[in-house]
Parts: structure tokens; sequence; C-alpha cells
């Protein structure tokens, strides 16, 4: 799933020109409708990439995954716009979308294995 996150950091001159340009697609976007259709479809397939990554690494259903790859993506968007204009080092924006992966995996992880009760016990 980190893939997912991390591809758009720019760690180069040339990934920091690929971001430039989809940015300036971004713009474009605003007021160009069939920009803005190709562009919308090609972040809901990352979207929908990462929700299955989710799932599958956290066991949870595909709505909560959604919103997890959801906050998850906008982390990295901007992270990677700090990056962009130097105001943050790629390997630090790598290692927060890192973390914050890893804290997330955690957390699921331990509420599967956390005793609910429920008149009697159950485990989720």
């Amino acid at each position: 799933m980190l893939h997912v996150l991390v591809q758009q950091v720019p760690r180069s001159e040339l990934g920091r020109i690929g971001v430039t340009v989809w940015y300036a697609y971004l713009a474009t976007a605003i007021t160009d409708r069939r920009i803005r259709e190709v562009l919308a479809e090609a972040l809901r397939g990352g979207e929908t990439e990462c929700a299955t990554h989710v799932a599958a690494l956290r066991g949870i259903d595909n709505v909560e995954a959604r919103a997890v790859a959801r906050r998850l993506l906008a982390l990295s968007d901007g992270l990677t716009l700090r990056v962009l204009v130097d105001g943050l080092d790629p390997d630090d924006a790598i290692a927060i979308l890192r973390a914050e992966v890893d804290t997330g995996d955690q957390a699921a992880k331990s509420r599967v294995l956390r005793p609910v009760r429920s008149g009697r016990e159950t485990w989720r």
C-alpha cells in the first residue's frame, strides 16, 4: 500500500518535473471539463487501488477502507505539495507516510484482537 502513497512524492529532478506537470493539469482541470473528467477518473482509480490494499491489510469492510484510503491519499497529496515547493524533504515525507500506514496497521491488528463484551465475550 505504501507504494501507492509515495509514488507521487518527487525524489529527483525528473520526479519534480512529473509532479509539476500533474499540478499543471490539475490547475487546467478547474476550467476544462474534459481534463477534469480524465483526472477525476485517474484519482478514482488510485483511490480504489489504495482502498483495496487497506481492506486486505487491515481486514476492514470496503466503506471503511475507502474512508481510510481517502485520508491517506489526502495526506500524501499535501506532503507531495510541500516537497514540490521545498518545504519538506522527500525522505521526511515518505517517513511520515510510512509511520501513518504502520500506525493504522497496528491499530487494526489490536482492534482485531481486542475482546468485546456484549452479553458474551466475542472477538473483533
